[in-house]
């Protein structure tokens, strides 16, 4: 028999402010492993604050040296501009993109990066639907001459060329037209080959009750992306559905499988009638040559409120979940979800039965190279 008792947890600690409340994808890890780079979201809630918008509007990108994992420091920081959502490293290890879609005109930030020095960001206008989260997502395609940006308002994916002038300077373009996805589309990944993007929709909106309680099941999206030619014209593969409201997502390195954990209605309060004490996660395979979804199954995580962080190990053979708090009463605190992922022709997950308890609200978990 294996043995599962509690065992020591090694753990290395900085203090980076971020935000729960902000989509989780605040950080990024360069490919080395050695740096990690934070976005703050909101500042910390001052002591008498108790609604969301009492919190301070956050502003900056944080560096965090990473050379000993188990003792991160705080490098850098730069000013950004109001409420940065997203944030994403290209595979050069050089260039970090962030969106800042509630500031007019400055949409987009394009930071060089060299180790943990940050540089000067350079800011771009792009087209976006007025409102709070005009863009929640942004992903660096593999090759690092483009980049996906999820227009979360609009229920479409856009994508970006970027050039670098003799100066040093940037420049962006379009590249192709956006393409439709499901209702409010949240992040994505490029597959490794480059040729698919596939994205995760919550499918709120003002004809969802409560706006996001009510929410029907959510789904993902595969788009062909088209690297070449002059006029590239993108289109949607495939699609399947997912559990509700899946606000994570996970693609495992070799990009045949994506892994999204479902909040579904875990985090209403707990006299709501519509509270479920359970969250789940749903497990889907890709096949990189057609770029075609394939459900594998939904798997419940009994007890668990909000779901959002979730990451493959490097070989895509064990799968970690992460839930900002649980219903047990005695111990209030996150937890870190491990799994097995069985391959074969239908995919699943197997519970390993190991847990790490975590700081209250832990909403992001990173695979440091």
């Amino acid at each position: 028999m294996s043995d599962r008792s509690p065992r020591p947890l090694s753990v290395g600690r900085a203090n980076v402010s971020n935000a729960v409340t902000a989509w989780p994808f605040s950080m990024t890890v360069a490919p080395n492993g050695r740096a990690a780079f934070v976005i703050e979201t909101s500042e910390p809630a001052p002591a008498n604050a108790t609604k969301f918008d009492q919190l301070p509007v956050g502003r900056r990108l944080r560096s965090l040296d990473l050379t000993n994992p188990m003792r991160p420091q705080v490098a850098n920081t730069v000013e950004l501009g109001n409420r940065p959502e997203a944030i994403d490293i290209n595979p050069q290890g050089d260039l970090l993109l962030v969106s800042t879609s509630r500031e007019p005109g400055r949409q987009i930030h394009l930071v060089p990066v060299n180790g943990t020095k940050l540089g000067q960001p350079q800011s771009f206008q792009i087209p976006v639907q007025a409102g709070d989260g005009a863009i929640t997502g942004v992903r660096w395609h593999p090759s690092g001459r483009f980049f996906a940006v999820v227009l979360t308002n609009q229920n479409a994916i856009a994508f970006y060329r970027v050039d670098r002038a003799n100066n040093g300077r940037y420049q962006i373009q379009p590249w192709g037209q956006p393409v439709q996805v499901g209702q409010f589309p949240v992040s994505g990944y490029f597959t490794p080959n480059g040729q698919f993007f596939v994205t995760n929709s919550v499918h709120w909106g003002q004809d969802v009750d409560g706006f996001f309680v009510g929410a029907p099941p959510g789904s993902l999206t595969s788009i062909q992306f088209v690297a070449d030619g002059n006029s590239p014209q993108h289109r949607v593969v495939s699609t399947v559905q997912t559990g509700i409201s899946p606000e994570g997502l996970a693609m495992s390195r070799d990009g045949r499988l994506i892994a999204t954990p479902n909040m579904i209605r875990s985090y209403v309060p707990w006299d709501d009638r519509r509270l479920t004490p359970y969250s789940s996660i749903s497990l889907t395979s890709l096949d990189p040559a057609t770029g075609q979804l394939r459900t594998a199954g939904e798997y419940r995580m009994e007890g668990e409120i909000l779901p959002q962080g979730i990451v493959f190990d490097a070989e895509g053979q064990n799968l970690a979940v992460s839930s900002a708090i649980g219903f047990d009463l005695t111990e209030r605190r996150g937890k870190v979800h491990f799994f097995r992922v069985i391959q074969g022709e239908t995919p699943r997950l197997e519970p390993t039965g190991f847990k790490a308890s975590v700081v209250r609200g832990v909403h992001q978990l990173m695979l440091i190279p």
